[in-house]
This record gives C-alpha cells, sequence and structure tokens, in this order.
C-alpha cells in the first residue's frame, strides 16, 4: 500500500482457484474500505497476469468489484501491462514496455543534445544528459537491467548516439573513449554496478529485510 496506490499480489498454479481466491480477497478489500470511508478509482483498477511467455491459457479468469456508482460488481479489465511505481511489468516479465517507453523519452534527450551542442559547451551537455536521460537509465535497473539483450541495445545505441553528438564524433567512432571521457558508464556495466552494490548490502546485512531474506549466504572454510 501506498498513499494513494494499492496492489494486491497472489500466486497460483491453477487459475480457476486464483479467480475464485482473489475475488473473495477483493470483497474483503471492498468491506474495509467501506468501513474506512474509502472509495477506489474505477477507471484504475485492474489487473494482470504473469506467466511465462510459452505458456498458453486455456482459461480466462473474471475478476470482479463491487462498484458503489453502478451498485453491482463489475468485471476488471485484463491488462498486458501494468505502471508499478513508475516501472511498467509487462505479463511475461520481459521488461519490453518498459524499455520501449524509457526509448522515447532518451531518444527526446538525445535530440535536444544535437540540437543545443552548437551553442553550449561540452560540460553542459554533459549535465543535460546527466539530467534528462541518465536518470531513466537508472531507476529500476536492478530489476529490468537483465532483459533481453536486443531490447537492452537499443538503449545502448542511444547512449552513443548522444557521446557522439557531445563530443562532436563521428557515428563510427569507437565509444568506449567516450564513455570514459565523460565519466559515463554503459549501460550492461551500470546493472553490474547495482547488482554489485545489491549484494554487497545483503551480504552486510544493510539492505532491506525483505530482499535479504530471499538469499542465503554461502561459506567457504579453510584450514591452515
Amino acid at each position: 500500500m501506498f498513499a494513494d496506490d494499492t496492489n494486491i499480489l497472489y500466486a497460483d498454479k491453477n487459475l480457476r482457484s486464483m479467480e475464485f481466491i482473489v475475488n473473495q480477497e477483493l470483497c474483503k478489500l471492498y468491506d474495509w474500505l467501506t468501513a474506512s470511508k474509502l472509495t477506489m478509482n474505477i477507471k484504475k483498477r485492474n489487473f494482470v497476469i504473469f506467466s511465462p511467455a510459452q505458456r498458453k491459457f486455456t482459461y480466462q479468469p473474471k475478476i470482479v468489484m463491487f462498484d458503489n456508482e453502478q451498485n453491482k460488481n463489475v468485471a476488471l479489465e485484463c491488462k498486458e501491462f501494468i505502471k508499478y511505481l513508475g516501472i511498467l511489468i509487462d505479463n511475461d516479465l520481459s521488461w519490453k514496455q518498459h524499455i520501449d517507453h524509457i526509448t522515447i523519452k532518451i531518444s527526446r534527450t538525445v535530440g535536444l543534445i544535437s540540437k543545443l551542442r552548437q551553442f553550449v559547451p561540452r560540460h553542459t551537455l554533459i549535465n543535460i544528459y546527466r539530467s534528462l536521460a541518465a536518470p531513466y537509465l537508472s531507476y529500476g535497473l536492478i530489476v529490468w537491467g537483465q532483459a533481453r539483450k536486443s531490447y537492452l541495445d537499443k538503449l545502448l545505441k542511444l547512449q552513443k548516439r548522444a557521446l557522439r553528438f557531445i563530443n562532436f564524433s563521428d557515428r563510427n567512432q569507437h565509444a568506449i573513449p567516450l564513455f570514459s571521457d565523460a565519466g559515463i558508464l554503459p549501460l550492461r556495466v551500470s546493472y553490474y554496478e547495482v547488482t554489485a552494490n545489491l549484494m554487497y548490502d545483503i551480504r552486510h546485512r544493510n539492505s532491506p529485510t525483505n530482499i535479504r531474506d530471499l538469499f542465503q549466504g554461502h561459506f567457504q572454510y579453510s584450514l591452515l
């Protein structure tokens, strides 16, 4: 639960069993909302079924919740992806929707850099990149950074294009020196960095408990 957002997660191997239990829980949620004198926006109520991409459904669950305005149970729309804390999560966890979304955002910043580079110094262009593009690449990277290489390559190409614009470089120039000179990490290296930082925090018990409990320590001992 968040200030203006509520999500329910339930896992089951059987779709019919999942449908029955989730509908029961939504009845309890409606009772709690009513007792708390709260209402839920009917337009924002929906659900998504997470499953492997190769798995085909033989049954489509019907999830319903009571709507005060219509005074009846209303079926919730089944979505292919949802937005959760600013990250688009698709039903097969491919992260394609989220990567496509931030690709559009970063493309606009790259276009801005290409227009401004004739009028502002290099350090200003780097600051524009860090302010308008880098946050999209870093936010939630720990979860979507292991997506398919073909998806991530679109973002890496935008990174290279931005750096070539900043440095007035030829499109065929090797990008590694440009990354190094600007103090910017390629996307894949950034993913390794945030993963290493997370595992360091888990190892030293500085991470949130609900994340730390997902891992079990493995230690090697040697005799002298």
